[in-house]
């Protein structure tokens, strides 16, 4: 008698199923990540002044070009 393919299997092709709390952690971190990802976007989009005074940090491209005098 064959055995089905379970969707859950894991990527080795065994047949033992991955349990659940290991995709939760996945997905909760992956939706934590897209949240972090969207705050930094709508942050990064304010006014420099305005993300100075909540104390953001500068990102400036011009200073990855400076070169080191020391």
């Amino acid at each position: 008698m064959s055995q089905i393919a379970s969707p859950f299997s894991g990527l080795s092709g065994s047949s033992r199923p991955v349990p659940l709390g290991r995709v939760a952690r996945l997905t909760r971190r992956l939706q934590d990540a897209w949240k972090r990802h969207r705050t930094e976007r709508a942050l990064e989009g304010m006014p420099f002044d305005l993300r100075k005074d909540i104390g953001w940090p500068a990102t400036d491209i011009d200073a990855d070009k400076t070169p080191n005098l020391s």
